[in-house]
């Protein structure tokens, strides 16, 4: 904007086309910033420049100016924010709840009393026990705790899971308890219990001493269902204690080592219980079991082989040979005798053995579930259930002697204070936000402007900007046109006071020719012949055939509105 310079074309954006258009600004320059010029005066001049520019003068006010540049600017961000507002909206709620949630996490800030830090130290005790409870029954700790571990198992569900899973593979239907003896070795074991007793009466030490083996193996899944259900009490205690002791962790350390000592004492008990259990069906054989009763106490019990025997045995092969004519061999009756002692022996341990072991199978399965209900009711009532009532007495028993502790222990860090008084006054600045983004209907009723709305907008201003300015040059074209060639070399007046002229100066014409048309109306009127029609744009006719500046020739130059004399071209180009 320098003196000299021409920027018209690249305000009109006819070198590099811009969107939204150019806007000129005259700024103060060092000198004037060294004089201490104020801004409403570096305002003025700029006026004052754009309006005297022979150029940018006939620009209009939509391409030059500080004042146009702030509007168009205040109308592209009015624009941007009725476009991103939803956008803007969403954020801040979501910002709010992030805040609120933090604001929770922190709790409230810490008393100054020490009954109120003792009674603060029992509501987190009470919070702890509750969450605890809640989540071995099966409710999640929070919202933000059941979308970490979504869908898994967690709580009672998790532990009763466990119970499904204890001697799975000992109760299939196609397991047996023999498979790993053989026929041999259980006759040995008949044999060997018999003593010096009379031989095929088989002592029940037999019994005992094959079951005993197989029951000893139920032991160690029981111990580890019983410490496998103790790690995730643990677990789930540490990790609402960290949930609920987050802003004193010293004393929450202290609180979990009662927590883990009660839970340990509760667990040697329940071991104990489950260890007697096994121990009771491992030295001790009983049963009611109504189907052993029945089908398994027989002495020699007879088997279906037996009876087969027994209707297609020996006489059906003597038939047969007669059927067949011929002769009976001899019999020795000796041999006969000594074969059928043999084979007496040989079905007499056999049944032994086979009855035996269907009695141990039979037996096991009954012990394998009786104990598969047992343990579990054990573990859950003696352990789980019982560390759920005793946690929380025992916890405000400790309490009761960490008084002092509590005094002392309970201060935040100056860190915590300065974070929780942050974060109040930005939950504080975000609802006010909210507030006069939801309260306003007009600016609800502007979301979802684009910056197509902008665009037009500004085009639409720009062309009624044109159009003003189109006017105001032809009305000063007008009065141009109209003005007597000597103008006093005066200062240059402006386009009102022009147009007050001009009226006046109308007014004055109207009055002249109407004096000689009252004059007329009184004489007679003597014959007339037809003027010559005026030519288009020329001024009326008035009586005698002049103009009543007829008398001033018309001249070949005229002054502008600064008083310099210039020849003007009027066309539809120029302006």
């Amino acid at each position: 904007m320098d003196k000299g310079t021409n920027a018209k074309k690249s305000l009109m954006g006819q070198e590099v086309p811009l969107r939204l258009g150019y806007v000129g600004v005259k700024l103060r320059s060092q000198q004037d910033i060294i004089d201490k010029k104020n801004v409403q005066q570096a305002l003025e001049d700029e006026r004052q420049y754009f309006a005297k520019h022979p150029v940018y003068s006939s620009m209009g006010l939509g391409y030059v100016g500080t004042s146009t540049l702030s509007n168009k600017l205040t109308k592209i961000l009015y624009t941007h924010i009725k476009h991103n507002l939803p956008e803007i909206i969403k954020e801040i709620n979501e910002r709010i709840k992030e805040v609120t949630e933090r604001l929770t996490e922190l709790g409230t800030p810490m008393p100054e009393e020490p009954s109120e830090k003792l009674q603060m130290a029992w509501s987190m005790v009470m919070e702890f026990c509750t969450n605890f409870k809640s989540a071995i029954a099966g409710k999640a700790i929070s919202h933000k705790d059941r979308k970490e571990r979504g869908k898994h198992m967690q709580g009672g569900a998790q532990i009763k899971m466990m119970y499904y899973h204890l001697y799975k593979e000992f109760s299939k239907s196609d397991y047996k308890v023999t498979e790993n003896y053989d026929d041999d070795l259980m006759s040995n074991a008949i044999l060997l219990h018999e003593g010096d007793s009379m031989p095929g009466f088989p002592s029940a030490d037999v019994f005992v001493s094959l079951i005993q083996p197989q029951i000893e193996k139920l032991k160690l899944p029981a111990m580890d269902l019983l410490q496998e259900v103790y790690n995730y009490m643990e677990d789930l205690a540490n990790t609402i204690q960290g949930h609920c002791f987050a802003r004193f962790p010293q004393f929450g350390e202290e609180i979990m080592e009662k927590i883990l000592e009660v839970m340990q004492e509760e667990r040697e008990k329940a071991r104990y219980l489950v260890e007697s259990i096994i121990d009771s069906e491992q030295t001790y054989m009983f049963t009611n079991d109504p189907e052993y009763l029945i089908n398994r106490t027989d002495i020699v019990p007879e088997t279906k082989a037996e009876k087969k025997e027994e209707k297609t045995g020996a006489p059906g092969e003597e038939k047969k040979e007669e059927s067949k004519g011929l002769p009976a061999p001899p019999k020795d009756k000796a041999k006969e005798k000594k074969d059928k002692e043999k084979v007496s022996l040989k079905k007499s341990a056999k049944i032994f053995v086979l009855e035996l072991r269907t009695r141990l199978d039979t037996y096991f399965r009954i012990v394998v579930r009786n104990i598969r209900d047992s343990i579990p009711k054990i573990i859950g009532n003696f352990l789980v259930r019982s560390v759920q009532n005793k946690l929380q007495i025992e916890l405000f028993k400790r309490l009761g002697e960490m008084r002092d502790a509590v005094n002392r222990g309970f201060g935040e860090p100056a860190g915590i204070i300065q974070e929780r008084k942050a974060l109040n006054a930005q939950l504080e600045t975000l609802r006010k936000a909210d507030r006069v983004l939801t309260r306003d209907p007009e600016i609800v009723s502007l979301i979802g402007a684009t910056d197509d709305d902008l665009l037009y907008e500004l085009r639409k201003e720009t062309a009624e900007d044109k159009l003003n300015n189109k006017n105001q040059k032809k009305d000063e074209r007008e009065i141009l046109d109209r003005t007597p060639p000597e103008m006093p070399k005066e200062s240059p007046k402006s386009a009102a006071e022009i147009l007050k002229e001009k009226e006046e100066q109308q007014r004055r014409t109207a009055a002249s020719m109407a004096k000689p048309a009252q004059e007329e109306r009184k004489q007679p009127s003597p014959p007339q012949t037809k003027p010559p029609s005026p030519q288009h744009g020329a001024p009326p006719s008035v009586p005698g055939g002049q103009h009543p500046q007829a008398a001033a020739p018309k001249p070949s130059a005229t002054s502008n509105l600064f008083g310099q004399k210039k020849n003007l071209t009027f066309d539809q180009n120029t302006f």
